[in-house]
Order: structure tokens, then sequence, then C-alpha cells
């Protein structure tokens, strides 16, 4: 599922083939993905001194049960500035960004990013459906720590920082999820 290569840059970074990750996403047992999830949230929340809200762990909970009640959709979009896995069930849409083959950017991975979501939390409140939303940021920990050392990249994480302590609307949780931590659990299906 996974090949890794050696880019002209030197750095080893790796490349998912996201419908086939999509598919073991399905077939985890007890779904353990939204615990990962969780797990994630708290450690993101952590690591960036932001508060643990209670509700948002009760949904990851309620994304288990709905998945085990067969409410839970995933999809696979690719447009041209973000792939993305969208994760939905009649009350919560997690839409993680899919960062591969590439530095993530502050800008466009996280605030334009937000701001599509926004737009579609605006529009489904507009309708009458009202979703909690999830940002998700998914990244492999080899380049995020990699890029995290390197001062031109060092300034995306703290534009980040201080982004999600003080500027970010607070009903929108953020995570940053590991692709590492997913395949552990796809590799346990094998």
């Amino acid at each position: 599922m996974m090949r890794f290569y050696d880019p002209k840059d030197d750095h080893q970074e790796a490349r998912v083939d996201v419908e086939l990750l999509i598919y073991y996403l399905k077939q985890i047992p007890n779904n353990h993905f939204f615990d990962m999830l969780a797990e994630s949230y708290t450690r993101t929340s952590g690591k960036f001194y932001l508060p643990v809200h209670t509700a948002t762990l009760v949904d990851f909970q309620q994304l288990k049960g709905d998945f085990e009640d067969g409410l839970v959709s995933f999809e696979h979009h690719n447009q041209e500035s973000l792939e993305e896995i969208l994760v939905t069930t009649p009350r919560l849409i997690v839409s993680m960004n899919v960062i591969q083959l590439k530095k993530w950017r502050f800008e466009t991975d996280i605030i334009e990013h937000f701001a599509k979501l926004n737009l579609v939390k605006k529009h489904l409140e507009k309708h009458g459906n009202s979703k909690t939303i999830i940002q998700v940021l998914f990244v492999s920990e080899k380049i995020w720590d990699l890029y995290k050392k390197q001062p031109d990249e060092m300034k995306d994480y703290k534009k980040l920082r201080n982004y999600l302590r003080h500027e970010r609307e607070k009903d929108v949780p953020f995570i940053v999820l590991f692709l590492e931590d997913v395949l552990k659990l796809v590799e346990k299906l094998d």
C-alpha cells in the first residue's frame, strides 16, 4: 500500500493509495480508527497547549457508534490543491487533508482548508442541517518532524500554533493525524 522513494532533495517521503487506505479503514474491527482520532486530538491539543473538549471526545464515540450502525461514509476527493478523505455521519463531518509528496503549508493546508469547511458548515446551517465539523491534517510523522527542524519551515509551525491558540474559531476541532499511526492499525488486519 505504501511506497517510499528518494526525491531529488534526498528527503524520504511516503505515498499512500488513498482509495486502498479507505478500504482498509472500513475493515478495522470496532473501528479503532475513531479511537485513534480521539488520541490524536488529545495529542494535538497537548502539543499546541490547547484545551481538550469533552464534547469533541463524545463526538468521536458517536462516530464509532455511527460506524457500527452503518451510518458512516468514507469519500475520497482529489482536486488540484486538495486531496481529502471525508468521513461523514448524520451528525459529523471529518475532513482529512491528505498531505503527500509535499511540505504542508499553513496558508493552503490549514487556512484555505478551514475556510472551505466553514463555508460547508454555514451552508448546512442555512438549510437547517447543523453538523459538527472536525479538521484533520493527515501527514507522515517523519515529514512533520523533518520539516519542523528547518528554519524556513518552522515559520509554518509557529503560525499554526499561534493561529490555534489565539485566532481560530474554537468550535471546529483541529487534529494532526500521523500516517504511521493509521498504518499500524491497517497492518493488524493482515
